[in-house]
């Protein structure tokens, strides 16, 4: 029987119906609460409870000698168990159907002698099981979809992040060569790795070298970074500062509308109540890639000409990679102690898709390509850089000890997305180099996520390697 279990931070895929009408105003929010399922908790078995006990009162009030509707020509009281399976499985509708036999078994002079009516229960109960089977497939099937929806948003957001600061690094390529050596994307990869070997430090860890990276390419003369907690004096925790920044006040417009907005505010904003005064410049949530806020960044002071549209939208993109980082560093930890070598990308999306495919079945793989001697091989690994998949994440070592490894993690992946894979790269070595992968020394590898160690077969091929 597929069991229930707690949504991981968004709604499962039934909520946005009631969503969107709840918005739409034609129905109250209240009603709009109560008409979703909660997956767990005594509200399911209370709403059970409630249910059955007003199928039999309603049944009495109709008809006071036959309140199941025993000798009727539909039994209308098993509809109360038949709807609290269909909404929360089959041991609710279980214990509907029991509270229904207890009814019957009150109106009885001597419920113990009384002959029960055996097909009415039985056929009650069987209907009652078959519906909360049904309930539970379909929303372990949702939960599923939902599961790999959020994973899907949180890539797309991530990527667009990731993109974004590309491009801005690029154009600023050519500006700065000479003063900042290192490309922002460098920079931020780098930190990212500070980041994750000082886990455990605090909620947010490694944020004074975040700020201190922040106030060298922002250019932020006074600047701090709060804990998303607030203190009995009213103020929020100052965790990281460059300066002497004043408190944090929960009253600050700027903060007030930043948390409703989820968003980055500054003085500017049109918005923001003018009337109300405050000591900052800029108030930025940090925030994960699932809208979670982990704290907040309060600018003081900075330049005149650096506060513009565009490094403020670089501050936000900025803050959203740290927290990103933050989130996963407990994680991607134990893995990087493992595989020093692996990159952090990779790492995070191994943690994240094993679980998805521990807890809802969704299958993703590793293959590996060990690309052996052979007189064109950096030709070979080149085009299969090249030619990789938008989705896959790729760990690649290129010229070890005469070989290469390219591991690729493809994320949503069964049997058959493998073999595709694996046949279109064969055919495309045939065309670009007249020889199948056997013949180029090319070994492939097929790992899954539900094994211990998914990267054991990588351990074991970069161990045979000639010291």
């Amino acid at each position: 029987m597929p069991q229930s279990g707690q949504n991981s931070g968004r709604g499962s895929g039934n909520d946005e119906p009631l969503s969107q009408a709840v918005a739409a105003g034609w129905m109250p929010l209240w009603l709009g609460a109560w008409l979703q399922p909660r997956l767990s908790g005594w509200a399911a078995w209370g709403e059970t409870v409630l249910f059955s006990l007003l199928a039999l009162l309603i049944g009495r009030w109709i008809s006071p000698d036959d309140p199941l509707f025993v000798h009727h020509q539909f039994p209308w009281s098993w509809m109360a168990p038949v709807l609290v399976a269909m909404r929360y499985g089959v041991l609710p509708g279980v214990l509907g159907a029991v509270i229904l036999l207890g009814g019957w078994m009150s109106q009885q002079p001597d419920p113990f002698t009384a002959e029960i009516p055996k097909l009415y229960f039985l056929g009650g109960l069987l209907l009652t099981l078959v519906c909360g089977e049904y309930s539970g497939m379909w929303r372990t099937r949702l939960r599923r979809i939902s599961e790999i929806n959020s994973y899907l948003e949180d890539r797309v957001e991530r990527v667009t992040n990731r993109l974004y600061l590309l491009r801005l690094s690029h154009d600023r390529l050519e500006q700065d060569l000479l003063t900042r050596p290192t490309t922002l994307r460098d920079a931020i990869t780098e930190l990212r790795r500070r980041i994750s070997a000082r886990t455990g430090e605090s909620e947010l860890a490694g944020a004074q070298d975040f700020l201190d990276f922040l106030g060298q390419y922002a250019q932020l003369e006074v600047a701090a970074i709060y804990s998303a907690e607030i203190l009995a004096d009213r103020s929020y925790r100052r965790i990281a500062s460059l300066g002497e920044p004043p408190p944090l006040l929960p009253s600050d417009p700027l903060l007030a509308f930043a948390r409703e907005q989820r968003t980055l505010a500054h003085i500017q904003v049109d918005k923001l109540d003018k009337t109300i005064p405050t000591e900052h410049l800029v108030v930025a949530p940090i925030t994960d890639s699932r809208h979670r806020m982990l704290g907040v960044l309060a600018v003081t002071r900075m330049p005149f000409f650096a506060l513009n549209e565009d490094m403020l939208q670089t501050l936000a993109v900025l803050l959203a990679a740290y927290a990103d980082g933050v989130t996963v560093a407990d994680q991607v930890m134990p893995l990087l102690a493992q595989h020093p070598g692996c990159p952090i990308d990779f790492a995070e999306e191994l943690v994240k898709l094993t679980r998805i495919q521990r807890d809802f079945g969704v299958q993703s793989r590793i293959v590996t390509l060990v690309l052996g001697d052979h007189p064109e091989r950096a030709d070979i690994y080149q085009h299969v850089m090249r030619n990789r998949r938008g989705p896959d994440v790729v760990w690649s070592i290129e010229n070890l000890a005469n070989q290469s490894f390219i591991v690729t993690l493809m994320p949503i992946a069964g049997d058959a997305s493998v073999e595709g894979y694996v046949l279109r790269m064969q055919s495309s070595m045939r065309e670009n180099f007249g020889a199948d992968l056997l013949t180029l020394n090319i070994r492939v590898t097929v790992s899954s996520l539900s094994e211990p160690d998914p990267l054991a077969a990588v351990k074991r091929l970069m161990s045979r390697l000639p010291q």
